[in-house]
């Protein structure tokens, strides 16, 4: 980030070492430690408001946590990308939460909170200021979920702000509707049915059927990938989807279809060309 132009300002929810510390002092322009309130929005508010009580309004601010590997390659291109979009809320992913899949609300994405990148106009928005000073701190993952991940973009939306991002479920979804390679559907099926217990009480007798083609079974569930309540969650289907879409980043969750991805991807070799230590660490994160 910092080699292109991003000054960074480091979080952390935990203590550091003196020695990370330093090393960290020596690549950013702030570092910060603070007891661990609030999870990743706790973090993210802390450093949005050491930037605005600086006075600091940049053309362009960056909040990512340490959830994802990020980007996988040297000559990434997403922050030029970023730069580039015209939205005032753009993030890496738009998702859909369960709750809108479920009630067919399809007018409720949110920028998953990972990675978000908040235009210059909307920074010197005295409305964005308040939004973080207001901010109340919460413990418990599923509420900060509800009121944080997916509150964000829902209250900026209402504000008026664009929002966009690089990926999105919908791209998956249309992805796996119009695929002609049935290899690569046989893998995704058979894949998602060993890592998904909801999934594989439906895809497994089906593939068992030797009368049915991959296709021939994705055509008959076709309705159910388009309103998304089979293969669901976009970024943890088998690594051939985020590899054709050239997904620039993998998330370390240690649920279960996340560590089944992770396995494939060391199994393809997949992983192989990730700048050190990316490659070596997701070899190694889920044998801990």
């Amino acid at each position: 980030m910092a080699s292109q132009g991003v000054s960074v300002v480091v979080v952390t929810n935990a203590p550091l070492a003196a020695d990370d510390r330093a090393r960290l002092a020596e690549l950013s322009h702030l570092v910060v430690e603070r007891p661990n309130l609030g999870y990743d929005f706790g973090g993210y508010r802390e450093g949005v408001l050491q930037v605005l009580d600086r006075g600091i309004r940049p053309k362009a601010l960056y909040i990512m946590n340490d959830s994802m590997w990020f980007p996988l390659s040297e000559d990434s291109d997403v922050l030029e990308r970023s730069r580039a979009a015209p939205e005032d809320l753009w993030g890496l992913f738009i998702d859909l939460d369960q709750q809108h899949r479920e009630t067919g609300d399809m007018t409720a994405q949110h920028v998953q909170s990972y990675f978000f990148r908040f235009s210059g106009q909307m920074v010197r928005d005295p409305d964005f200021d308040r939004y973080w000073r207001k901010m109340s701190l919460v413990n418990e993952k599923r509420i900060v979920i509800q009121l944080r991940e997916l509150g964000l973009t829902r209250h900026f939306r209402k504000l008026g702000y664009s929002v966009g991002g690089l990926h999105s479920w919908r791209e998956v979804v249309e992805f796996l509707l119009s695929l002609d390679d049935e290899q690569m559907m046989r893998d995704i099926l058979h894949h998602q049915a060993q890592v998904n217990r909801k999934d594989s009480r439906l895809l497994e007798p089906l593939l068992a059927d030797p009368t049915l083609s991959a296709l021939q079974i994705r055509d008959m569930l076709r309705d159910r990938i388009d309103n998304t309540d089979l293969l669901v969650f976009s970024t943890a289907l088998h690594p051939a989807v985020m590899t054709s879409l050239n997904f620039p980043f993998l998330k370390k969750q240690r649920v279960e279809m996340m560590v089944g991805k992770r396995a494939k991807m060391i199994e393809l070799g997949l992983h192989a060309a990730y700048p050190e230590p990316i490659r070596h660490e997701v070899e190694m994160w889920d044998k801990r």
